[in-house]
């Protein structure tokens, strides 16, 4: 039975050494990616079988690899390991007799189109059980980022060599958390049809952390692609009658928001902005020439070779296109050279920019804005009469000598309604203060204080706190005139309320009886 036994073994291992032989000729393992050949022919893949007859069991083995080595990542600063399976068998019956041990392992490395370099590495740790040895080959510590290749051959005791095809070797930057991102847009305003390039910025520069985008409002356009450091934003397809050209004079703003995802868990969020439309509402004078280049424009970044062509369109609140005379609609900069008075109201405009490369039209369009065009003449309608008390637990009253001679001086609060006559003044009691048309400064004087009776001066300066449109100026009681709007470009309806002030310094000794000064107020055309 033994002598059967082995006779079946030895024709076996004959077999298979055939096999092994006529497998080494002409086999080339490719790599995905790589256009590079093994410097030597790659063995078949091995196998391994038994077979039990009563009491024994025979092993057949094949030269070969049962799990061969496989490309790996490794990150910077870490050792590349690389795990193994080939076949191998312990030997039947005695140790020594058939076995098949894997006794080395060499590495040799692609240095140059057809030339290859040993690439010393230590001997592994060799585990075997029948049929199979399982080691791992320690390639050293990844210091260079980028991809290696290499080819793997493994020695029996026998002497026989089996060889991998090409392993690819990546190293890949160490981890490097973000500890924030700046995500920008170029350009920061686009036309529909056109893209803006978006970079997150991690800090520091080096950061491998994974970014990934999300744009709001969704359906305003894509984002391509939707992660890494970098992506474009592509509006929408849009027709003339489309809500988003109708409906946001200013353009649309969007928001685009970068998410860091750091190598340890942790996350960062931060957010940019694109404006998609191109067009923000404008103001005219009637009597003037106004000109208009969207930011937009500036610049615009067209193929080269570009042919490029403006269309503006001006449209009555009808929505009918009109072209007055003095209007330059096929420029960048949309133009309305003296604009005659009664073109006075609200007008829609809208840019479209042809550009045609490659025998191709292709077409950026913007939103739809306003344009108000307000009446030439400025006019100063209103403005009110200032009447101070000293504000007191039980009303409003008049300040007392007592009062005036406070050391910190005597805060009084502004008086509607309280009526003053007389021939000199024009304001009125209820504390309006109205102005006509647009581009236009106002200037506010206010005279030193005297005594209506004996026309006496009064011995300190007053200051007035004027509250105004949202703003507060300081304005001395010393005939000085003070700007407190610049540039307005609409009509004003303002009225005085409490927060207007008169704070009158520290006055020993003051005479009584009623004063007052003279407030002039000065409507001026801007700029």
């Amino acid at each position: 039975m033994r002598s059967n036994t082995v006779k079946h073994w030895r024709w076996l291992s004959v077999l298979l050494l055939l096999l092994v032989g006529g497998g080494l000729f002409g086999i080339t393992v490719p790599v995905a990616g790589a256009e590079i050949g093994p410097e030597f022919p790659a063995s078949p893949p091995g196998s391994a079988g038994k077979s039990t007859y009563g009491l024994f069991t025979i092993w057949w083995v094949n030269y070969g690899f049962m799990s061969p080595p496989a490309d790996t990542s490794t990150a910077q600063g870490q050792h590349v390991l690389i795990p193994i399976t080939t076949t191998a068998y312990s030997g039947f019956p005695m140790p020594w007799f058939f076995s098949k041990h894997v006794r080395s392992v060499s590495v040799r490395e692609y240095v140059g189109p057809g030339l290859w370099a040993p690439l010393p590495v230590q001997t592994p740790t060799i585990t075997e059980v029948d049929p199979t040895a399982s080691f791992t080959v320690d390639l050293g510590v990844a210091n260079r980022v980028g991809t290696r290749y290499v080819q793997f051959s493994v020695t029996y005791t026998d002497g026989h060599v089996i060889r991998s095809g090409v392993v690819a070797l990546t190293t890949v930057p160490k981890p490097v958390n973000a500890t924030d991102l700046a995500p920008t847009a170029t350009p920061p305003t686009i036309f529909w049809g056109q893209s803006a390039a978006i970079a997150a910025h991690l800090m520091p520069d080096n950061s491998t952390g994974s970014v990934t985008w999300s744009l709001q409002p969704a359906a305003a356009g894509t984002l391509n692609p939707a992660d890494g450091t970098t992506t474009q934003l592509t509006p929408k397809d849009v027709q003339p009658n489309d809500p988003y050209l109708q409906y946001n004079p200013a353009g649309l703003q969007t928001t685009l928001q970068a998410q860091v995802t750091n190598p340890d868990g942790s996350r960062l969020t931060r957010q940019t902005q694109v404006i998609i439309g191109g067009l923000t509402p404008q103001t005219a004078a009637a009597g003037s020439t106004f000109s208009y280049r969207p930011a937009a424009l500036n610049p615009a970044a067209f193929p080269a070779g570009a042919t490029v062509r403006y269309q503006w369109t001006l449209q009555k609140p009808s929505r009918q296109s009109v072209s007055p005379p003095g209007t330059t609609l096929n420029q960048p900069d949309f133009r309305w050279t003296n604009i005659p008075g009664n073109a006075a109201g609200e007008y829609f405009l809208q840019l479209t920019v042809i550009f045609t490369t490659g025998g191709h039209d292709f077409q950026w369009v913007s939103n739809v804005t306003t344009l108000w065009v307000n009446p030439a003449a400025i006019r100063l309608r209103a403005v009110p009469n200032l009447t101070f008390m000293l504000a007191g637990g039980g009303g409003n009253r008049v300040p007392t000598g007592d009062d005036l001679n406070a050391a910190a001086g005597t805060m009084l609060v502004y008086q509607a309604g309280q009526t003053r006559t007389g021939a000199a003044f024009d304001g009125n009691d209820q504390g309006r203060l109205l102005v006509d048309g647009s581009q236009w400064s106002l200037a506010v004087a206010v005279s030193p204080f005297t005594n209506t009776a004996t026309n006496a001066p009064l011995n300190v300066t007053p200051i007035l706190e004027l509250t105004l449109n949202g703003t507060r100026q300081t304005i001395p009681a010393d005939g000085g005139s003070i700007t407190v709007l610049k540039n307005q470009r609409d009509a004003l309806a303002a009225a005085m309320d409490d927060q207007t002030t008169l704070l009158i310094p520290q006055t020993p000794l003051v005479p009584p009886g009623t004063y007052q000064a003279d407030v002039t107020w000065t409507v001026t055309t801007a700029p």
